[in-house]
């Protein structure tokens, strides 16, 4: 199991941003996060859902047995690009060099 002192969140994030997730395709980004968290110690679950369109995945993670249970639930999908010329920089990487990073990104 690996200690969450040494996960970097800044590379987390890098992975996950680099993803060009738009629902319902999550384009790896659920696997980036079930990985991360079974690292932690994690149980994860892909739960999908379906009501009538495509099928969307999500993620049921739970670390530990006994109550409490905390439950987080997120997406990882982000809104399409649109028009590439409308974007000063690339919408999806992610820059790091001498340990920080410059992210560019978009969001829902």
């Amino acid at each position: 199991m690996r200690n969450a002192a040494v996960l970097d969140p800044a590379e987390l994030a890098a992975r996950l941003i680099r993803r060009p997730s738009v629902t319902p395709k999550d384009e790896g980004a659920l696997d980036i996060v079930a990985a991360t968290l079974e690292e932690l110690g994690f149980i994860c679950h892909r739960l999908v859902f379906d009501e009538g369109g495509e099928p969307v995945d999500n993620l049921y993670a739970r670390r530990g047995d006994a109550p409490p249970n905390f439950c987080f639930a997120g997406h990882t999908d982000v809104v399409p690009v649109g028009a590439r010329e409308a974007w000063s920089l690339i919408p999806l990487p992610v820059w790091c060099a001498t340990g920080s990073c410059v992210v560019v990104a978009r969001s829902t």
